[in-house]
């Protein structure tokens, strides 16, 4: 954990793997795992992460925080941090987890509360680099984006995702979109110049045991006030899983509870090849 500081020029190209037993949180980066009040600027992330075994040792509900750049980063209203011109080439995987587990995972960044973000990117275009897969994770409110997460109270310009993201195993309350999983309620957020490229697959087969699955190209879930402004999803969405409940899949936003958008279009193709109880597209 580190406070109040300024991360700057870093390029990494380890691989690593996490296999672990804790008592709480777990926070895994490419450059930096968890930081608050800071900022990271200038970095870029070759390695692959790898999440083997994650066993939460009390039984309280745990969140698992993953990023290509960084785990989490937590700031407050009158300290906003920041993360600019950062870039992940790493692939992330997860295979084997267990636990009461609230997994935030994005290409960039795992999870974020009051940053400021600008020119960011997660893969390259034409390659499999910045993929991310989750299989066989047992856990609830699982957030998965191509660029981050879960966000709260946060501003996010220029940012692109070639990666391709996949549900193998899904779970309760999955969240994911092509950029952004989930925005939280705690202060208003704003999204502008978000551009997907990636595909979203979840695997045929795959169950979503209860709950709403908000599947979005762009944002999966807006939980409170957010403002949307000249974000393109080109991604392609193949959903093939076995919902016990509703699903809720769009080309730019699953689902959300004030939502201002503006010059904001899908140009990807929506397929749905599961069962739900009910389905919205």
């Amino acid at each position: 954990v580190y406070n109040n500081t300024a991360v700057s020029g870093f390029t990494t190209s380890l691989t690593g793997s996490a296999t672990d037993t804790v008592p709480d949180d777990l926070c895994i980066g490419g450059v930096a795992g968890l930081l608050r009040e800071s900022s990271i600027t200038n970095c870029t992330n070759y390695s692959n992460i790898t999440i083997e075994e994650y066993v939460v040792s009390t039984s309280a509900t745990s969140d698992v925080s993953v990023g290509g750049i960084v785990g989490s980063l937590i700031c407050v209203k009158d300290n906003y941090g920041a993360i600019s011109n950062c870039h992940n080439k790493g692939v992330i995987a997860s295979n084997a987890s267990k636990g009461k587990l609230r997994p935030n995972i994005g290409g960039v960044a795992g999870y974020v509360a009051y940053v400021n973000i600008s020119n960011i990117s997660n893969g390259e275009q034409g390659t499999t680099k910045g993929s991310i897969t989750l299989e066989n994770i047992l856990g609830n409110c699982t957030r998965l984006g191509g660029i981050i997460g879960a966000t709260r109270g946060t501003t996010v310009d220029t940012a692109t995702n070639y990666a391709p993201l996949e549900y193998k195993a899904m779970m309760q309350y999955p969240y994911a979109g092509g950029m952004i999983g989930q925005s939280h309620n705690i202060g208003p957020s704003e999204y502008k110049n978000l551009t997907n490229y990636g595909t979203f697959t979840t695997a045929s087969g795959s169950i979503a045991v209860g709950g709403t699955p908000y599947l979005g190209g762009i944002l999966g879930r807006q939980a409170g006030t957010c403002t949307m402004e000249n974000c393109d999803n080109y991604g392609a969405m193949n959903v093939g899983h076995l919902a016990t409940g509703d699903t809720r899949v769009a080309g730019i936003i699953g689902g959300g509870e004030t939502v201002s958008c503006e010059d904001c279009d899908n140009y990807g193709a929506i397929t749905f090849n599961g069962q739900s109880k009910i389905l919205y597209v």
